[in-house]
């Protein structure tokens, strides 16, 4: 691949700028308005909703993109948004996944999403439209759990390729770092959003988790004393170790590009150097911060998946991938 070097856009320059332009510009907007509603039933009766959006223009053999929000986001999230117009714009219908407890699902939904729960892609893919196959994003958390599903799980015979956007592919290397005082402002805006997802009038909670949950003074706090317990796992440390993706790369056999920047406040760039083998492609940029890679163009990271996907599309989806590494 041919890969441009990011080039902010002004005025967000340096990780941080880049990495809050999202939540400080809001809610944007979709070409063509809100999209269809669709609920995805689970194995064990929760059930997931979606969005539905559908191309600006209908371009034959466009598949259709599905996209993964991170942590406490869901499919309004402005990154979600900004994805779905791009790919719109290009032709492709696009599903907005929103996770357990997230965003609309929190109605439908008895339990919560976390990294490694791999097994709800496998149950919402399979239900979903796709006349000329499937592409998937997922951010953050969301492409960490999609990298999950692809190395882990049951993967939906029409999904021809895949990305991911800012992902921990080691959680535990990735918990260190968000901790670590300078990222302070992150990690209580991220603790307060886990704990309205957890906390939502909805919620399945009994009068002790619900104050386990309240006490919560870290994300590693709700982690140990509540995520980690409440889906089988020891502690946060074992949940971390169990749920990163790292270790499963080897074994995803669809194309696959993983984009990260390089000074990404708080997913550590260091596992994506030993990421890129057999099936999967890296494409870093020395800036953008976290989820942001706001440049003159627009979105560098859309621009790189898409250039991707073509590939993908004119070798059918065959192997090996090509490893790209942008600085």
């Amino acid at each position: 691949m041919q890969l441009e070097p990011f080039h902010p856009r002004f005025p967000w320059y340096g990780p941080h700028l880049q990495t809050i332009r999202n939540p400080l510009m809001g809610v944007g907007r979709l070409p063509g308005g809100a999209g269809r509603r669709v609920s995805l039933p689970l194995p064990d009766g929760d059930v997931l909703q979606a969005s539905c959006d559908a191309p600006v223009r209908i371009v034959p053999g466009r598949p259709t993109v599905v996209l993964v929000h991170g942590l406490g986001g869901c499919e309004t999230s402005r990154y979600v948004l900004a994805a779905s117009a791009f790919f719109t714009r290009r032709g492709s219908p696009v599903y907005r996944l929103s996770l357990r407890g997230a965003g609309p699902s929190q109605a439908t939904c008895r339990d919560w999403s976390h990294a490694g729960r791999y097994q709800d892609l496998e149950a919402a893919f399979a239900q979903l439209e796709a006349a000329t196959g499937l592409v998937a994003v997922g951010f953050s958390l969301g492409g960490c759990i999609l990298l999950n599903y692809l190395g882990r799980g049951a993967v939906d015979g029409r999904l021809l390729g895949a990305a991911s956007v800012c992902a921990p592919l080691d959680l535990v290397a990735a918990a260190e770092v968000l901790h670590a005082p300078r990222n302070r402002l992150y990690q209580a805006y991220l603790l307060r959003a886990l704990k309205a997802e957890y906390l939502n009038p909805n919620a399945c909670l009994d009068t002790a988790e619900r104050a386990r949950i309240t006490a919560a003074r870290s994300l590693f706090e709700v982690d140990d004393r509540f995520t980690a317990p409440r889906h089988g796992f020891r502690d946060a440390e074992q949940y971390y170790r169990e749920a990163s993706p790292l270790a499963h790369l080897a074994t995803i056999d669809r194309r696959t590009l993983l984009v990260h920047a390089i000074d990404d406040p708080f997913v550590p760039a260091a596992p994506y150097r030993e990421a890129a083998y057999g099936a999967v492609a890296v494409a870093m940029a020395a800036g953008g911060g976290h989820l942001g890679f706001h440049d003159r163009q627009g979105l560098w990271h859309l621009r790189r998946i898409e250039t991707f996907f073509a590939g993908v599309l004119d070798d059918g989806g065959g192997l090996p991938a090509a490893r790209a590494v942008c600085s």
